[in-house]
């Protein structure tokens, strides 16, 4: 890693644009919201960066100048320490007898599909994802209501068979505001 601290500079130069720098239209935004930021200029930000980020101690902008600067070259720090990551082990039992597995749709973490009107509207509802094998042991199909308990709580959803699903758990989605798990 380089450890390259640079200006950024405008990449266009336009006489005729009054397009602001982004660090003057994030002040303008912030005034707008009530915050009284101090800045008058780039080091102005670049100081208080200095300020609140101990490891850009030091650093000033005439310093950076049109080439940037390598930064903290000469400050040693420990390697990380890594550690392999425990898989915590799936209890199934004869009142509980499926590994519940979460995970996000299309990437969302919960705002996309909750927050968005567009999204909710073709956005399916609240479903728990099964194994071919475990829907035919349970005698249900594509779209049965089924209820999904635990210990902690239970969920009202629908039934989706998937291959993608391993025989012994289940998948619920965690970012729909109708299923409220992970």
């Amino acid at each position: 890693c380089e450890r390259r601290v640079q200006r950024a500079p405008k990449a266009l130069t336009n006489p005729h644009t009054k397009a602001a720098a982004d660090w003057m239209i994030l002040d303008h935004l912030a005034s707008r919201l009530g915050a009284n930021w101090p800045y008058a200029d780039e080091k102005g930000v670049l100081h208080e960066i200095t300020e609140a980020v101990p490891i850009y101690g030091g650093l000033t902008w005439e310093a950076l100048g049109d080439q940037g600067l390598q930064w903290d070259a000469g400050q040693v720090r420990p390697a990380a320490e890594y550690r392999q990551a425990v898989q915590p082990e799936a209890t199934a039992s004869d009142e509980y007898p499926f590994a519940l597995v979460t995970g996000t749709v299309s990437y969302d973490g919960g705002n996309m599909f909750a927050l968005t009107k567009q999204m909710r509207d073709i956005a399916f509802g609240p479903i728990v994802g099964i194994s071919p094998a475990d829907a035919d042991s349970l005698s249900v199909a594509d779209a049965t209501p089924v209820t999904v308990s635990s210990p902690y709580g239970a969920l009202q959803v629908q039934v989706k068979i998937s291959e993608q699903i391993k025989p012994g758990t289940v998948w619920i989605p965690e970012s729909l505001p109708q299923s409220p798990v992970g």
